[in-house]
């Protein structure tokens, strides 16, 4: 735990706070001028976040007799556009 004191002159503030090996912490308030405050500032500590999956698949056969066949039909074939 760590502690500072320092002075500023009142208005809008922006506090940031960072330390090696945890996420930094801002914060934003407006003080008047000469008004004390007393800010506890908790970080959040990064840590390795280790995760196995395990994926299980079988091998599929298609059987071509239960699928569908695409077969051109013989004749125009329309876009939707007039024709010029």
């Amino acid at each position: 735990m760590a502690s500072f004191a320092f002075s500023v002159e009142g208005g809008a503030c922006t506090l940031q706070v960072q330390a090696a090996d945890y996420f930094k912490a801002t914060y934003e308030f407006v003080l008047r001028p000469r008004q004390p405050i007393s800010l506890n500032v908790d970080l959040q500590k990064k840590e390795t976040v280790k995760q196995s999956v395990e994926v299980q698949a079988r091998y599929l056969t298609i059987d071509p007799e239960k699928t569908g066949v695409l077969i051109p039909s013989r004749g125009r074939i329309s876009s939707g556009c007039p024709n010029r």
